[in-house]
């Protein structure tokens, strides 16, 4: 009466289960060199790959639609994530958000030169509108609508 139960405890079935578990346990945290920090970074970073791969998948759309400004915030917003990306997929993210920046200030210098020469042709300079309209007359980052414009401009 004065063993006390744990003893008897230990040496029983149940015992041997709970030995074995500890040691698969320890087992992997040792042998395997995954710590539980280790894991749960494993596991973030198995998390975030797609999120990330998501982000640029976004922003190529964007891009392709013409909306260059919103596509270049979307990847930068991604490459602030590329940690979670393998090497191949930064260097394509790079390759994109490039291409987006490069776009999106393309874009930005037409819609700025067709809006000055609007207020040239209001003001009665319609030469120096048209000679502004000629570089633009095929702009590829400039809406069907502003084209059109160019096209008034430079009929009128």
């Amino acid at each position: 009466m004065d063993k006390p139960r744990f003893a008897h405890t230990v040496r029983g079935r149940e015992s041997l289960s709970v030995a074995c578990v500890t040691l698969m346990v320890l087992l992997q945290i040792f042998v395997g060199g995954a710590t539980p920090a280790q894991s749960a970074e494993a596991e973030q970073d198995r998390m975030m790959a797609p999120v990330v791969t998501y982000l640029m998948k976004v922003g190529k759309q964007q891009y392709t639609k013409g909306y260059y400004a919103e596509a270049e915030k979307t990847l930068l917003t991604a490459q602030g994530y590329e940690e979670y990306l393998s090497k191949s997929e930064q260097k394509s993210l790079a390759s994109m958000l490039e291409k987006a920046h490069d776009a999106a200030m393309a874009q930005k210098k037409a819609k700025s030169d067709l809006k000055m020469a609007r207020k040239l042709q209001q003001g009665g300079q319609f030469d120096k509108a048209k000679e502004l309209c000629k570089e633009l007359e095929d702009n590829e980052y400039l809406s069907k609508e502003e084209l059109a414009d160019v096209t008034r401009i430079l009929e009128g």
